[in-house]
């Protein structure tokens, strides 16, 4: 179909998450600074709880266990993982399985719509008793009781065929279920991508975590060469007892905050196992890192016609709209005549030998005359049908309107929250590097040093949020727009081979 983006702007969209996660083989992202690290608690919101406020089913998060753990820690990079998430993940399991009973359900209409044909070969051996008969008074008087048995040998090979040559009513029934057919396709399709989604922010999270982790732990580094150096300047009295106590505590709250940092990542390590079925027990480590990439410009009226266009929900809507209508159809049509033909052919005699040919044929037509209500009850719940489907569809191009505005809404405020962080935290570290210059000069406390210390924290996790937030919405935009999972691994698999490019943190 034609889209409606420039080539650019298709091409920045297609990158869904990972636009900025290019492959360096260390799985890492290197500190700024020794200073640069967080001061704020280490929260990370549950995978649940991100799915239902972001609208994706729980049930995503799981996913069938592949073979056997391999040895040591397996690479794994965003593509691979999206990869093994749309193999295995139980979600697309179950939905694949709806698909097939759909098609099921159409294929049984069908046979309506065909003729039948079946054959049968029997072999009779019957004996009449005439005295039994309503005739038996009209024997004659001359024949003896025992001559009134006869014995009848009968065999029979016969091909029996019918065929609905006039039926509107099934005609009908199977271009809805045709289209339930199609529904059930876009329901997969859309959950293929949204399963692409979930893999790529599960990915995120547990890179971003790691990163998290390093920063914490570069931070609690810093601490204990700040208080090292605050205790041998309390030994040349240069500082006061206080500002040493003052440094310790501030050392056991990072190295409280880093425990919980180290919990938090192996935790978000497990939830994405769990979703791309990695083996049990199977150790790994992410490959990629994250790169700050704007998206290319593109036009709210192109991103809302290529929505319009290429999302599956739409489809699928489209498609319960146009089953809804094949049913009043069908209901309607039941007050019409249907003609059924029904024919045999075969072969008919006393023994093999004295076969011969015989047939039936005979075309039927079928005139409802009175249902007492029945089909007149049945066209009134079908039409109520098509209402509620024209009413769900009209609702769901509202809701992809509103949903295209606030991506938009949501990846400019990030592209700024991003610039806006990286200038901060390049800031902060000037500052810091100031203050512990001035505290090693003995012109400045230890207090200055905290409150610097605190700044650069703040900071540094103000721009791991803001490029993760950078991350998730380039994935919303690539939803809203109808992005689909095969266009995305080709984005991502295209640029893990940037990695060369220079990362402008």
């Amino acid at each position: 179909m034609a889209n409606p983006l420039p080539r650019r702007a298709a091409i920045g969209l297609a990158i869904l998450l990972a636009g900025g996660l290019a492959s360096d083989g260390t799985g890492s992202v290197a500190a700024q600074s020794s200073a640069s690290l967080p001061r704020a608690p280490v929260t990370m919101d549950p995978p649940e709880a991100r799915l239902i406020a972001g609208g994706l089913d729980v049930s995503m998060l799981g996913g069938l266990p592949s073979a056997d753990p391999v040895p040591g820690s397996l690479p794994l990079s965003l593509v691979e993982a999206l990869e093994r998430g749309l193999r295995q993940n139980l979600a697309l399991l179950l939905r694949s399985e709806a698909v097939a009973a759909a098609e099921g359900q159409r294929l049984d209409r069908r046979s309506d719509l065909l003729p039948t044909a079946s054959a049968r070969f029997a072999q009779r051996t019957q004996e009449l008793n005439f005295e039994a008969s309503p005739f038996s008074r009209f024997r004659p008087p001359d024949i003896e009781a025992q001559e009134a048995v006869a014995r009848y040998e009968t065999v029979d090979a016969r091909l029996f065929i019918s065929a609905a040559l006039f039926d509107l009513p099934a005609r009908y029934r199977h271009q809805a279920a045709t289209a339930r057919v199609r529904a059930e396709e876009s329901s997969l399709a859309e959950m293929r991508s949204l399963v692409a989604l979930l893999v790529g922010n599960l990915y995120l999270q547990t890179l971003t975590a790691g990163i998290r982790l390093e920063s914490i732990a570069a931070q609690r580094v810093t601490s204990e060469a700040l208080f090292d150096l605050t205790t041998a300047q309390r030994s040349s009295g240069l500082v006061s007892g206080v500002d040493v106590l003052r440094a310790e505590v501030r050392l056991e709250g990072d190295r409280l905050r880093e425990i919980q940092a180290r919990n938090e990542h192996r935790k978000a390590g497990l939830h994405l196992a769990r979703a791309i079925g990695l083996p049990i027990g199977q150790q790994f480590h992410l490959t990629d890192s994250i790169r700050y990439v704007p998206l290319a410009e593109f036009t709210f009226e192109g991103a809302l016609a290529r929505a319009y266009a290429e999302r599956f929900d739409v489809a699928r809507a489209d498609s319960r709209v146009e089953a809804a209508r094949a049913e009043e159809r069908a209901a309607r049509s039941e007050r019409l005549p249907t003609l059924e033909l029904d024919a045999d052919i075969g072969a008919l005699g006393a023994t093999t030998a004295t076969m011969r040919s015989t047939f039936n044929a005979g075309a039927y037509l079928a005139i409802p005359l009175f249902d007492g209500g029945r089909l007149r009850a049945e066209v009134v719940e079908k039409r109520a049908d098509v209402a509620a489907a024209v009413a769900r569809q009209a609702d769901l191009r509202a809701l992809v309107y509103y949903q295209v505005q606030e991506a938009i809404y949501d990846l400019e405020a990030a592209e700024s929250g991003v610039a806006a962080a990286m200038r901060i935290e390049t800031l902060a570290d000037r500052e810091l590097t100031e203050a512990r210059d001035r505290f090693a000069a003995g012109v400045a406390s230890h207090l200055e040093v905290v409150a610097a210390q605190e700044t650069v924290a703040s900071a540094r996790e103000a721009t791991i949020d803001s490029l993760l937030g950078h991350r998730l919405a380039k994935g919303a935009i690539a939803r809203a727009v109808g992005v689909d999972e095969q266009t995305v691994l080709e984005a991502l698999a295209a640029e893990s081979t940037a990695a060369g490019d220079p990362d402008p943190q």
